[in-house]
């Protein structure tokens, strides 16, 4: 794997959903255990930083009133807004105490399921070279999908560590990683990216 032009891309690892007391934690919890994701996302960071790769983690955040949603939001984003989540400048929208983040990491908020709407990731990447892209983080079916997506119709070369997601359900996240990300990525599990990254 040719590591000068990767990202690891990691999608809402956030305390709302990846702490014990963050608020959608209860929704996940059954899916983050049944794939391990907290250590499979902490063992692909520290091979990633290994080699050099950029890791980059996009942010869900809100303004108190959740203006961003318009009027009258429906679907996801109405449980987000009746739960009280990912505010932005709080606990709960930081990234997870759990995840092995650190200063030099690059950090993009956004409001919403596209990593690549209305953020400046596309342009960061672009500037820097970078077209293959990792992907691991929350949920599965939902902002993790939407973001493989796009980045395979940008053109990107799309990964997707299909041990470092989870979902509302793992029966939700098993259909999206065998039925749909073969479709628009290359899955792999994270001891697969570790190993082609020691290669």
């Amino acid at each position: 794997m040719n590591t000068t032009i990767s990202a690891l891309i990691l999608v809402d690892c956030q305390n709302d959903f990846l702490a014990e007391k963050g608020v959608l934690y209860p929704a996940v919890v059954d899916s983050l255990n049944a794939n391990d994701v907290v250590r499979n996302i902490n063992r692909s960071i520290a091979s990633a930083r290994k080699q050099g790769i950029p890791i980059i983690f996009t942010s869900m955040c809100f303004s108190e009133d959740y203006s961003e949603m318009g009027e009258s939001p429906y679907g996801i984003l109405a449980t987000v807004k009746q739960s009280g989540a990912f505010v932005r400048d709080t606990w709960g929208s930081a990234i997870a105490d759990g995840i092995n983040s650190n200063e030099d990491d690059m950090v993009i908020q956004k409001n919403t399921m596209c990593a690549f709407k209305q953020t400046k990731l596309k342009k960061i990447l672009d500037e820097q070279g970078i077209n293959r892209l990792i992907f691991g983080g929350l949920v599965t079916d939902l902002c993790l999908e939407t973001s493989v997506r796009s980045a395979y119709d940008m053109g990107y070369e799309a990964i997707s560590l299909i041990d470092c997601m989870a979902s509302i359900s793992q029966a939700a996240h098993i259909s999206s990683v065998e039925d749909n990300f073969p479709l628009f990525s290359k899955p792999m599990t994270h001891e697969s990216f570790i190993k082609e990254l020691a290669a």
